[in-house]
């Protein structure tokens, strides 16, 4: 990574390799009837980003989003009557969980953001 300067404070070393398992296992069991035990779940690499830039963690934050979208559509029943509001759960779960697991500043200020602009 040509001239990448990283704060050791930007990034853990371990999670600058490490990989974000978006883990669903604490959402609403009931989203996850009658499937495996082992919930969807996917993984999001950032060992390439900066998280010391607004740049690296914008983009972070688009590969959590687009990685929950995939899991929680996957997640749920076509026809099931309330697939909305488990894609909704799941995916607000599933963002947080990520965001919490990254445990960047920069990244949680922007996740704060971003929720608070949509719900509020």
């Amino acid at each position: 990574m040509n001239g990448k300067n990283i704060s050791d404070g930007a990034v853990r070393p371990a999670l600058a390799i490490a990989l974000v398992g978006l883990l669903l296992t604490a959402f609403a069991p009931s989203a996850f009837a009658g499937q495996d035990a082992n919930p969807p779940s996917t993984k999001v690499r950032f060992g390439d980003l900066n998280l010391g830039t607004d740049a690296g963690v914008d983009t972070l934050y688009g590969r959590i989003k687009s990685a929950a979208r995939q899991v929680c559509r996957e997640s749920v029943e076509p026809g099931d009557g309330l697939a909305a509001h488990k894609y909704w759960g799941c995916y607000d779960k599933a963002i947080a969980d990520a965001v919490s697991k990254v445990n960047n500043s920069q990244l949680t200020a922007m996740y704060q953001q971003n929720t608070h602009r949509r719900l509020g």
